[in-house]
């Protein structure tokens, strides 16, 4: 098992190649996420945890998702599915957004509108996900 990097740039993910990821897939209709993946060609974990420091987000690690509980009552599945994300609940009740795509805004936008308040993001493993996070008391 090779070792996760400590910075993105360190395999070769630099704002200039998100930049021109971002320029194939305005041209190819395809999201900017799928084409630095299929581009780096790296393993699953060097990949998100490459993503995760170019974002500047923590990286949440698949072991830690499956200790969540789906909070279908903030977003429930079909809307949530219909803007590629999903929230969870930690032991602490805290809620965690988890989405495939972090440089798209809508879901961050929407996720944001129904659940209220200013997050900190993470980055998930598994899920390819950019993960918002909001802690009790943080309206």
């Amino acid at each position: 098992m090779s070792a996760v990097p400590q910075t993105a740039t360190l395999i070769g993910l630099t704002p200039a190649v998100l930049a021109e990821a971002r320029k194939e897939a305005a041209h190819s209709k395809r999201k900017a996420v799928e084409i630095l993946e299929e581009q780096l060609a790296l393993a699953p974990d060097e990949f998100i945890h490459a993503l995760g420091s170019l974002v500047r987000w923590p990286v949440l690690p698949m072991a830690r998702l499956r200790e969540l509980a789906p909070a279908f009552d903030l977003l429930p599945f079909a809307e949530a599915a219909q803007h590629e994300c999903i929230a969870f609940r930690d032991t602490d009740a805290n809620v965690l957004v988890v989405s495939g795509d972090p440089f798209a805004l809508e879901w961050q936008a929407w996720a944001q509108e129904r659940i209220g308040g200013p997050r900190a993001p993470h980055r998930c493993r598994g899920v390819s996900g950019a993960c918002r996070r909001r802690g009790k008391g943080h309206g």
